[in-house]
């Protein structure tokens, strides 16, 4: 069972629209679509996703998607210009890469990328992204394609 990411805690969603919602069952269908199967819902804005299919290497994806929210750490990334605006609700990723001999660890994961030293990973202001429906599908679009690439 993977850890909790990015210290998330009950929010909402704003759709499109501007409707709030309230679980990700809208995400579940459309992660379902391009391949993935909903194995964990731990709350209203959190789903565990399993790919359907193992890529080239033999390798098994699952992606632990949450949407974080605040106020503190948004406004910090604005004012020292890691961010072009001010995001209070966004994607939080998590990838877990299963090998042929059982290992598990990080991979393909764009939310986030080594520090300049290599010594530990830090966000990817690139993909900081809002928690919509467009970016959620961005996401695993890009996880995908670096999975399988």
């Amino acid at each position: 069972m993977p850890v909790m990411p990015c210290g998330v805690t009950d929010s909402h969603i704003i759709n499109q629209k501007g409707k709030i919602m309230r679980t990700m069952d809208k995400f579940d269908r459309i992660a379902h679509s391009m391949g993935f199967t909903p194995t964990y819902t731990g709350s209203n804005i959190r789903s565990l996703y399993s790919y359907n299919r193992k890529n080239a290497k033999g390798e098994a994806l699952q992606i632990d998607m949450s949407v974080s929210s605040g106020v503190t750490l948004p406004t910090t990334w604005l004012k020292k210009g890691y961010t072009k605006e001010l995001i209070t609700d966004w994607w939080c990723v998590d990838t877990f890469v299963t090998n042929k001999d059982g290992e598990c660890y990080k991979d393909y994961d764009p939310t986030c990328k080594p520090s300049d030293d290599g010594k530990r990973w830090v966000v990817d202001f690139d993909w900081h992204l809002k928690a919509t429906e467009e970016n959620f599908v961005k996401l695993l679009t890009e996880i995908l394609r670096r999975f399988n690439g």
